[in-house]
């Protein structure tokens, strides 16, 4: 098998969530366990309204002979906009423990990885350890957007980047709502869904660097989903940029940006980005793909089949086919885009 699946998808509901729901945490009234994905829901495709189930996913993996798959929520993209603790650490168990029981337990090329209650970082290290160690999920979900006071780089989340380094799991910062970015204004869904994504990823990542997390986190894995790889290049140039000028203003006194990394990297950001411990999802058609495979490596690059989002095994196939036949990437970068480098990132068991 020559596929590996960084980050596939399940519809949930939930009716078929609410079974594993702690009921004395739940009100009759209460809309829905999770916000709106979005503030557009009009003008975009309302996710099934049944959900998708194991049996879906194992024809699918049959079909485009994918090795295995990790699972991330649609609806649960949305856990990081629930405001009231309490809640989002009942929501998240009960989704975990539905995901396991109605997927991971039914097929051994099933993956799932945790959603996790960012706003309780104490109570989302304990609910990755619970689910890695009884379920066997293979790390915890960071949504990209979201409503927590601090963004990633902050000591609140110290936590979360203990327990995944103790149980050598990775976290993915994914891709979610856009809304709050700025480009709330748009009277279409693309144009939100084009800049959200990558955006979102771009202030997560930037707020780990220049507060020192892998730096601090030696052996933490971090993947960047859902936002393409697009941005990689820009966003080097520019911290790179940002931290030479930093470095030559500061004294000491507090008060640069990147105060908090060791000085013995010259190049934070693209060091940072070579160096293994973080992974950025593509989209096998990004014309940019050679650009960023240039600047950091042929070793970060993992492909998501995004399945049951959008394509049929048919038209995915035809994708990968033609990432294949490309003749600007050579055959190590995408034999690593396309199976080794999402090994790689979940620690995936061997055959």
């Amino acid at each position: 098998m020559h596929l590996f699946d960084a980050d596939g998808h399940v519809f949930e509901t939930d009716q078929a969530i609410l079974p594993y729901f702690d009921l004395k945490f739940y009100k009759p009234d209460t809309v829905s366990l999770f916000p709106s994905l979005d503030s557009m829901p009009r003008l975009y495709r309302a996710p099934k309204s049944t959900p998708t189930t194991a049996a879906e996913w194992t024809d699918f993996l049959a079909a485009t002979d994918i090795e295995g798959t990790v699972l991330y929520p649609t609806a649960g993209l949305a856990a990081g906009k629930i405001r009231d603790a309490e809640w989002s650490v009942q929501v998240a168990r009960a989704y975990n423990a539905w995901l396991h029981d109605q997927f991971c337990s039914r097929d051994p090329r099933l993956k799932g990885v945790a959603i996790l209650p960012i706003l309780d970082p104490a109570a989302a290290a304990a609910e990755l350890e619970r689910t890695v160690r009884e379920f066997g999920f293979m790390g915890g979900m960071l949504p990209a957007n979201n409503v927590a006071p601090r963004p990633y780089g902050d000591p609140m989340f110290d936590p979360i980047y203990e327990a995944a380094t103790a149980l050598d799991v990775p976290l993915a910062v994914h891709g979610a709502s856009q809304e709050g970015l700025g480009f709330d204004f748009f009277t279409s869904y693309s144009g939100g869904h084009a800049l959200g994504h990558p955006f979102s990823l771009m202030i997560q990542v930037t707020s780990m660097i220049s507060e020192g997390i892998f730096d601090r986190y030696r052996q933490l894995r971090v993947a960047f989903l859902e936002g393409g790889c697009a941005w990689v290049p820009f966003l080097l140039d520019r911290l790179d940029g940002s931290f030479k000028v930093s470095a030559a203003r500061e004294s000491a006194s507090a008060g640069s940006l990147f105060r908090t990394r060791p000085r013995r990297r010259e190049r934070p950001a693209v060091e940072i980005f070579q160096g293994g411990q973080v992974f950025i999802g593509c989209e096998l058609e990004e014309d940019t793909i050679p650009y960023v495979v240039d600047r950091i490596g042929s070793q970060s690059l993992v492909w998501a089949s995004d399945f049951p989002h959008h394509g049929t095994p048919a038209s995915i196939l035809e994708e990968v086919d033609e990432f294949r036949e490309r003749p600007d990437l050579n055959a190590v970068a995408k034999d690593a885009t396309l199976r080794e480098n999402g090994r790689r990132l979940y620690r995936w068991p061997s055959a």
